[in-house]
């Protein structure tokens, strides 16, 4: 090969990486013009379809006519001048790519095509030696250039630009405009067929619910979008086969509402408006657990010997502290829990099994109570029947001293007769004499009390103790005083034993002269009511006489008036009878002294 030829190919290669550097380029303008192309197809059929709403048929058109489109763009702008860059060359494509390179070569811009064109047109015109000279000269000026150079990336600005601008167009209206989505969606599912949007839609409150029989219920009703002048709302129980409907109006805040008073019975309902429907919502009505059934088991404490009692259906406890209450009741449904809560703050858990409770308390105090149910539904009964507990509370003790009953003297032996009367509602335990030296002037006085227990009957309501005294162990003298008094216990063993105390007596040990002294006052009242009843007596002897007298002197039977005035004088001679014992017993009292 000789040198003229081998720049000739230099001068191909140098073409030929030009050429196919200026494909690429126009490779590249097609993809994005046919991006922007695709840009602007999209919106374009989107906004058909946003504006004409239009059928699966016409979609199917449009979606079909876009892929086509894309397809044909893609060939056309991308594979055709990627396939032309890598193509072998002919003559003709070095001369027109030389052309394209001549503008921006510094002299003639057509001096590479015409140095090409002498060379491969050879001809008797041109002498062999010309043309190598031409040739070589060309070669020389131009060998240190890279024609692929000339062709950079910056020859794309201004496809981008309008890439750019369609984007942003894109994006504008998509942005400003949601529903072409909603309208490119459409066209994408051609298939499928999309009913228009209504006008508005029903938000509807409480929906789906359950409550309970008798519940008040309020329905809300709101609509996104327009709102309408009124709505249908439709019901129908579960016992009924039609809705029955109501026309509601909005309020001020474009709300239709609609209060259903005491629901019985489950029931569907739903809203109606312009022909467009709600969901068709159901309430389910359930019962809340009742109390059906009550038992009472009333064990009094034991102190009292009462009687346990059996309560059925009646809740309201009368009873003393300390009393055991065992309870069985019944529900209308089956339990998940249950218990008693008292109106003092308390509760008492009771233990569930199917529709039944049970449990216990004791009673304390005066207080109020109710039932807390719940089903395994988790519903509770509302308004429980309230029922009272109201305490018997048990008495003091009574006690009586009816012997001596007084201050008495210390008896000649020593020994003092005591008589007491005890009384309490439920029992009692304890009965006790207690004691001290009052007074004295031999020893010095006791402060404290002592105490002697007095057996009694226990657990008896009342009793009558008689208990003989002696004195002597204390060795008493002359003017000392004792003072005393009962106390007796019942037998409240809940609250603790209470006590009521006798009064307090005196036993008084007397001096000799005071007996000498009583023994002289004794015998004369004795002697004044000797005469007195020796005169009384001398009266009635005349009185018999001269009844006896009359008597003799009529020979006859005695009168009524005169019967009735001898039985009155023979009872005023017992009466005189009756005196005389008293003073043979002051006598014997004041010689005793």
């Amino acid at each position: 090969m000789n040198t003229i030829e081998n720049h000739i190919q230099n001068l191909e290669l140098k073409l030929k990486k030009a050429y196919r550097k200026i494909g690429l380029l126009n490779a590249y303008k097609g993809m994005i013009t046919f991006f922007a192309s695709a840009v602007l197809l999209i919106l374009f059929l989107s906004g058909l379809e946003y504006l004409g709403n239009f059928s699966s048929s016409v979609r199917t058109v449009f979606f079909w006519l876009g892929i086509i489109s894309l397809a044909s763009g893609f060939v056309y702008f991308v594979m055709l001048p990627l396939g032309k860059a890598y193509k072998p060359l002919t003559k003709k494509d070095f001369l027109n790519t030389a052309a394209e390179v001549g503008k921006f070569l510094t002299g003639p811009e057509d001096e590479l095509v015409n140095t090409l064109q002498i060379y491969y047109e050879k001809n008797e015109s041109f002498s062999g030696q010309l043309i190598d000279n031409a040739v070589s000269t060309f070669y020389h000026k131009i060998k240190n250039i890279e024609f692929k150079n000339f062709y950079g990336i910056n020859l794309l600005n201004k496809y981008f630009r309008i890439f750019g601008f369609s984007a942003v167009i894109f994006l504008l209206f998509f942005l400003l405009l949601p529903d072409l989505l909603s309208a490119a969606n459409r066209i994408i599912n051609y298939e499928r067929n999309f009913t228009p949007p209504p006008q508005f839609t029903f938000i509807v409150q409480p929906g789906d619910t359950t409550i309970t029989k008798n519940e008040n219920v309020f329905v809300r009703i709101k609509t996104e979008g327009k709102t309408p002048e009124f709505i249908i709302f439709n019901k129908k129980s579960i016992e009924e086969t039609e809705f029955s409907s109501k026309t509601i109006k909005p309020d001020s805040t474009n709300t239709f509402t609609i209060k259903l008073n005491g629901v019985k019975s489950s029931f569907e309902y739903f809203a109606k408006a312009k022909n467009i429907k709600s969901e068709i919502f159901k309430i389910k009505v359930i019962n809340r657990p009742l109390l059906s059934e009550l038992e009472m088991e009333i064990i009094p404490p034991a102190y009292s010997k009462l009687p346990k009692e059996i309560l059925k259906d009646n809740g309201n406890i009368t009873a003393l502290p300390g009393t055991k209450v065992n309870i069985l009741l019944n529900a209308s449904q089956p339990l998940d829990s249950a218990k008693i809560v008292f109106t003092s703050g308390k509760s008492v858990k009771l233990k569930t099994t199917n529709n039944s409770a049970t449990g216990k308390f004791m009673v304390h105090t005066n207080d109020e109570y109710y039932f807390s149910l719940t089903d395994t539904n988790g519903i509770s009964n509302v308004n429980p029947i309230k029922y009272s507990i109201k305490t018997l509370y048990d008495d003091y003790p009574v006690i009586q001293v009816i012997l001596p009953g007084k201050n008495v003297k210390l008896p000649e032996d020593d020994k003092l007769p005591l008589a007491v009367k005890v009384r309490d509602d439920y029992g009692l335990t304890k009965l006790y004499l207690k004691y001290r030296l009052s007074s004295s002037e031999f020893k010095k006085p006791q402060a404290e009390f002592s105490q002697t227990e007095i057996a009694i009957e226990k657990n008896l309501p009342e009793d009558e103790v008689y208990y003989l005294w002696d004195l002597f162990p204390l060795r008493l003298a002359a003017n000392d005083v004792i003072s005393y008094y009962f106390e007796v216990f019942d037998n409240d063993y809940v609250n603790g034993p209470k006590s009521a105390k006798s009064k307090i007596y005196t036993v008084r040990v007397p001096t000799l002269d005071e007996l000498f002294t009583e023994a002289e006052e004794t015998q004369v009242n004795v002697e004044k009511e000797l005469l007195k009843t020796l005169k009384e007596a001398e009266k009635l002897k005349e009185v018999l006489k001269n009844i006896s007298n009359e008597l003799k002197r009529k020979e006859k039977r005695i009168s009524w008036e005169e019967k009735n005035k001898l039985e009155k004088t023979l009872e005023k001679f017992e009466k005189l009878n009756d005196k005389i014992s008293d003073i043979k017993k002051k006598m014997r009292e004041m010689q005793s002294e």
